[in-house]
């Protein structure tokens, strides 16, 4: 199905993919491991042929994909037999709605209408998608968007599945529906490759685990094998927590000074998107920098909009906003806040990483931020040439140099390794001191336990739990 023998892939005047040899037989399932940049979503374009047909770049060495080799249009010669999943989702949406985006793929192909029907009933039942069908696209969450993604590259049913790490915004539900789903797929002998952090999802669906290190391999693991010796492989390379975690909070509140004190209380908000059912109700709610804060709850239960609204980029129905009991207007709420928001692309802006962190500058003053995230060896690399995870960690260390009072974060360890998201923990819980309030919305749990010294727990819209120190999850 895929053989890659002496590939090398180059871009920008880096090497990012170093002679990789690597065979995959039809169907088998492997995942991809490995720190954040280390070459997986790469890897995942090269075997897709987007790399360097679509995105650009040198490849050298043979490169066998479903017994083409090396032809200039791989992706577009094998469409129908190839489904991807990119790890931002938005950049594959090409319709306005839900529907239009599933039914694209068939229309093009000449799929009869009621095949068509058929085909999105069965899958959007199998994700418990039905009330979603209609809904547009960009009032979705990030979490629904990454699912409607990955139904739009099983839609037509490929030999060839390509996911870049599909859940890092989903909840445990859709988490399991996406599992029991590509175990559908594993049975019927397609052929999948996953580039993933989160892994204890995949103990029963994987044959391989392939750890990638600088664009190289540096292990090919049966599944069998990494499991039994699952410790000491999570150790060795750094892999995040290989079982399903549980709210469990380490971190206590800590006693601000009375002129680094902040309390920002909420009333009588409300909140719905045009044109949708989603609204959002809070009668009261009180967070104060004694903490930080993490929102948990299901996909679509209303976290990044309550984040939108304390950022003042989404203008409430009703509801009012205070500062240390000072009104917040709209324009005082975008002046206190930066958001780093799921789709942190759209926020990278200069020409090179350093100017990004300078804000347009070459001065950067927080060395020791900067040293704890390994970015120093990013300072000239344009920020859309870098990977997802370090395109994130960029974003985030803007927003932990801006000085602002309220630093919100929407799922800031997508497409982060182990090591990289316990040094954020760390530096989060450094700047804590300062006259500043955090706010994490987040799945990961292991993220929230480690960093978070209360959790919000949000369902349908309103606050359904508000716990310090251990919790339920």
């Amino acid at each position: 199905m895929i053989d890659l023998y002496e590939v090398n892939y180059f871009r920008d005047s880096n090497k990012i993919i170093n002679q990789v040899n690597l065979h995959i037989n039809r169907g088998e399932v492997v995942a991809l491991c490995g720190e954040s940049g280390s070459g997986k979503s790469s890897l995942l374009n090269v075997m897709s042929g987007l790399a360097p047909g679509m995105i650009g770049g040198k490849l050298t060495g043979t490169r066998k994909i479903m017994g083409e080799i090396d032809a200039d249009q791989l992706f577009q010669t094998f469409a129908n037999k190839i489904g991807m999943v990119f790890q931002n989702p938005d950049s594959q949406f090409i319709n306005p709605d839900v529907y239009s985006e599933l039914a694209f793929a068939m229309e093009n192909m000449g799929i009869e209408r009621d095949q068509m029907y058929r085909r999105i009933n069965e899958m959007v039942e199998s994700f418990n998608f039905e009330e979603l069908l209609q809904r547009p696209i960009t009032s979705l969450s990030g979490g629904q968007k990454q699912l409607v993604a990955c139904m739009a590259s099983m839609i037509l049913d490929p030999e060839l599945y390509l996911l870049d790490e599909p859940t890092s915004n989903l909840d445990e539900q859709s988490i399991q529906l996406l599992s029991k789903r590509l175990m559908t797929l594993k049975q019927r002998k397609k052929t999948i490759v996953i580039a993933e952090h989160r892994l204890d999802y995949l103990r029963d669906l994987v044959d391989r685990y392939i750890i990638m290190d600088h664009g190289q391999l540096l292990a090919d693991i049966p599944s069998a094998e990494f499991w039994q010796h699952s410790t000491e492989y999570q150790e060795r390379y750094h892999l995040r927590n290989l079982f399903k975690p549980q709210i469990n909070l380490s971190v206590a509140p800590i006693q601000q000074s009375a002129e680094n004190q902040i309390t920002l209380k909420i009333d009588e908000l409300k909140f719905q998107y045009p044109r949708t059912k989603m609204a959002l109700k809070s009668s009261q709610l009180e967070l104060n920098n004694q903490d930080v804060i993490g929102i948990i709850g299901e996909n679509g239960a209303g976290k990044s909009t309550l984040l939108q609204l304390i950022a003042g980029l989404l203008k409430p129905k009703q509801g009012l906003f205070w500062l240390n009991q000072q009104k917040l207007t709209g324009k005082a709420k975008l002046k206190y806040s930066f958001v780093v928001m799921q789709n942190v692309r759209m926020q990278l802006f200069f020409e090179s990483v350093e100017k990004e962190l300078g804000n347009g500058t070459n001065e950067i003053k927080n060395n020791e931020l900067i040293e704890l995230l390994s970015l120093q060896k990013l300072f000239k690399r344009r920020p859309q040439s870098l990977s997802g995870g370090q395109q994130q960690l960029v974003a985030i260390a803007t927003a932990l140099l801006s000085n602002k009072q309220f630093i919100l974060f929407d799922e800031p360890t997508s497409g982060l390794d182990y090591e990289t998201m316990l040094h954020l923990s760390q530096i989060i819980n450094k700047i804590r001191q300062r006259k500043v309030l955090i706010i994490i919305v987040s799945h990961d749990l292991d993220f929230i336990n480690m960093t978070c010294s209360r959790v919000i727990e949000m369902s349908h819209g309103q606050i359904k739990t508000m716990n310090r120190g251990q919790a339920n999850d």
